[in-house]
């Protein structure tokens, strides 16, 4: 089964399993009724509109191939002596797309849970970039208060914005690179080796956006530094094996390097020692 790459998706669909997966059993079984994928259509659609019309278009895709069954069970009803009537032959076309779904379930749940996974995806790039872009206008206005002094420190406040509103741009601008290459990589890796970039890609975004928000930042970033070089070993792992192009490796590569760079900054200006972070050969 198709696997997730960020939390908010796996918790979404654990939600549908935990609802559905009586349902589905019973489908695969082809012991279901029209109502029962009512239901399956219902709840997908409190998780995710787009993963129900997925659904519901494949069920109305396997019940037209049904219907195309009816001159080969109108000769077959003739053949063995029944009346060719609408009501056998609905009877016969209806167990036919029984048959069918229960074949395909499997699969248009794999479609679903994809589905689930790119449109959690989507909506936290939106949501991050929207947040980018009001941060640093609502941070420049609002001074800091420094708790263990108790004083106004918005001078640094607003120096440490301007340092990490580059790094967030440059995070995104990656991860808008990165998206379109993934999508030429072979088939056999999207739900192994670009699950890891992506989900190595959204950490990198969280991180660099609860590092803007928290007070103490060491840890956050040195997590984030460590995301930087998993990345590094996936593009690397990715080119090696023919999956990314040389020119791609490089350009992706050289955003990977100066979002190391200037994390590499970040953490000198937090800690006072200038080491070699983000900045690995």
């Amino acid at each position: 089964m198709a696997g997730v790459s960020s939390t908010i998706a796996l918790n979404r669909w654990d939600s549908i399993v935990k609802q559905t997966q009586p349902v589905f059993d019973d489908i695969e079984s082809g012991d279901f009724t029209n109502r029962d994928l009512a239901k399956v259509a219902q709840l997908l659609r409190k998780q995710s509109k787009l993963a129900s019309t997925v659904f519901e278009q494949n069920l109305k895709l396997l019940s037209e191939q049904a219907k195309t069954y009816v001159p080969a069970v109108k000769q077959e009803l003739a053949k063995i002596g029944e009346f060719v009537s609408p009501k056998n032959i609905s009877i016969v076309i209806e167990a036919i797309y029984k048959e069918l779904v229960a074949k395909n379930i499997k699969t248009i749940v794999d479609k679903i849970k994809e589905i689930i996974n790119s449109d959690i995806v989507k909506k936290f790039q939106e949501t991050a970039k929207s947040f980018y872009n009001d941060y640093a206008k609502f941070y420049g206005k609002v001074p800091v208060i420094d708790v263990k002094k108790d004083q106004v420190v918005a001078s640094s406040a607003k120096k440490d914005v301007s340092d990490t509103d580059g790094l967030m741009q440059k995070v995104y601008d990656m991860m808008e690179y990165a998206y379109p290459a993934l999508a030429q990589y072979p088939k056999s890796e999207k739900f192994a080796l670009c699950t890891d970039i992506k989900h190595c890609m959204d950490i990198m975004l969280e991180r660099t956006i609860e590092a803007q928000k928290k007070y103490y930042k060491k840890t956050t970033l040195q997590e984030l530094d460590v995301e930087i070089m998993k990345l590094r070993a996936y593009l690397r792992l990715s080119h090696e094996l023919g999956f990314l192009p040389m020119k791609k490796y490089e350009v992706w590569s050289g955003m990977v390097v100066e979002i190391g760079k200037m994390l590499g900054g970040w953490l000198k200006t937090v800690n006072g020692q200038p080491k070699n972070i983000g900045n690995r050969p």
